[in-house]
C-alpha cells in the first residue's frame, strides 16, 4: 500500500504551525496519489479557527487520512483527529478534551457575541465527538467540563480511537496520575523527544534559507550558513521587531493618556491607572475607555459671553427674549450643552 506521512507537531498558531501551511502540505501529499495519508500528531491544541480549517481539510481530503497520536492530542488537536478515517494511539500517549476557550474584552454586547460564538463552537465539538464515539450529546458534554485526560486504554474503551499501536519513542519521566494534572503545553515540553519540534515544517521540507533571508531581510547570514545560524538570525530579527513594537505600544499609550489629560478627562494622579489599562488590554481598549469619559461642562449660570466667569447671576427666570438681549452667546452655549433646556425656551417663545 502506497502511503505518505505527515506530521502535526507543536501548537496550532496563526503564525508558523497554521492552517495555510498544513493545507499546502496536505495538497502536496495528495498530489502523489497515495492510497492513504498517515498523519502523526503530537499537539497541545491552539487556535480554534486555524484548527477548524485543518479539520475541514482532512475531512474533505480525497485521499483517506489516518491519524496516529505519537504523544498528545489535546484541546483543538483532539477535535482535529475526529476528521480522520481512523485514529490510532501509541500505548504511552494521551488525549485531552475540554470546551473551547477564548480571551475577550469589550462591552456587554461584545462579550455576549463572544459567548454565543463559544457556544456555537462547543456545539460543533459535541456533535463531532458524539458521531465518532456513539455517545449521546449529554454524555459528551461531560467531557467538555474541565480538562479530561484519556490514556490509550481509556480512549479505546470510549471509542475515541480505533486501535493502540506500540509504545512511542517519546517518553515521560512521571506517573500517569501526575501527567493528567498538568497542562497540555507543559506536557508537550516534558516529552524527552521534543527538540526544536515546533520549528519543523509540517511538510518536512528542508529549510529554504535564501527565501527566509530575503523575506525577513536577515543580515550576517547567507544561503551557505547553517540552519542553526539562519534560525538564530531569524529569532534575533523577530525579537528586535517585538522590542520595537513594544516601544511603539508604550508611546501610543502615553500619547492617548497625554491627550486625555490635556482634554481634562483625567488628571495626572490617574495616569498610572490608565497606563495599567493600556498595558493589560491594549491601546484600542484604552482609547475606548477614555472616549467614554464625559467632561462636565461649566454651569450655564456662570457663563457670560460664552466664557466662564465668577458671576452667579440667576438665569432660571429668563425667557427667550431675555437671553437674546442679555447673553446671546450664552444661549448658543445652552443649545450645545443643554439642548433640552434650549428647546423648552424656544417652544415657550414660538410654540411647537
Amino acid at each position: 500500500m502506497k502511503k505518505v506521512e505527515m506530521k502535526l507537531y507543536g501548537p496550532i498558531e496563526a503564525e508558523g504551525n497554521n492552517a495555510a501551511v498544513f493545507v499546502a502540505a496536505l495538497q502536496k501529499a495528495q498530489s502523489g496519489n497515495p492510497e492513504v495519508i498517515d498523519l502523526h500528531v503530537h499537539c497541545p491544541g491552539g487556535d480554534v479557527f486555524e484548527g477548524n480549517i485543518i479539520y475541514n481539510a482532512i475531512k474533505g481530503s480525497p485521499v483517506p487520512v489516518d491519524v496516529y497520536i505519537d504523544g498528545i492530542a489535546a484541546s483543538m488537536a483532539s477535535v482535529i483527529m475526529l476528521a480522520a478515517r481512523k485514529v490510532y494511539m501509541a500505548e504511552n500517549a494521551f488525549i485531552m478534551i475540554h470546551a473551547p476557550h477564548t480571551f475577550s474584552c469589550g462591552n456587554a454586547e461584545d462579550l455576549e457575541k463572544s459567548a454565543k460564538l463559544l457556544r456555537d463552537i462547543e456545539g460543533l465539538f459535541t456533535e463531532a465527538f458524539a458521531k465518532r464515539t456513539g455517545k449521546t450529546e449529554e454524555q459528551v458534554k461531560e467531557w467538555l467540563k474541565g480538562d479530561n485526560w484519556f490514556n490509550a486504554q481509556e480512549a479505546l474503551a470510549e471509542k475515541l480511537i480505533d486501535g493502540i499501536t506500540g509504545k512511542s519513542d517519546i517518553r515521560l519521566n512521571d506517573t500517569e496520575n501526575n501527567i493528567k494534572k498538568t497542562t497540555a503545553d507543559s506536557l508537550l515540553k516534558r516529552f524527552e523527544a521534543i527538540t526544536n519540534i515546533n520549528n519543523k515544517p509540517l511538510n518536512n521540507q528542508q529549510m529554504d534559507k535564501q527565501s527566509i533571508i530575503d523575506r525577513f531581510q536577515l543580515s550576517g547570514v547567507t544561503a551557505e550558513s547553517s540552519d542553526e545560524d539562519v534560525q538564530a538570525a531569524l529569532e534575533a530579527k523577530i525579537k528586535a521587531g517585538e522590542t520595537k513594537a513594544e516601544e511603539m505600544r508604550k508611546q501610543q499609550i502615553k500619547a492617548v493618556i497625554d491627550r486625555a489629560v490635556s482634554e481634562k478627562k483625567i488628571n495626572e494622579k490617574q495616569r498610572a491607572t490608565y497606563e495599567a489599562i493600556g498595558e493589560k488590554n491594549g491601546v484600542e481598549v484604552l482609547e475606548q475607555v477614555i472616549a467614554d469619559i464625559r467632561v462636565s461642562p461649566a454651569p450655564i449660570t456662570s457663563m457670560i459671553g460664552g466664557k466662564p466667569s465668577g458671576a452667579t447671576q440667576d438665569r432660571s427666570g429668563w425667557g427667550w427674549d431675555k437671553w437674546q438681549q442679555e447673553d446671546p452667546r450664552g444661549l448658543e452655549a445652552l443649545q450645545k450643552n443643554d439642548p433640552e433646556a434650549f428647546k423648552a425656551l424656544y417652544e415657550a417663545a414660538y410654540g411647537n
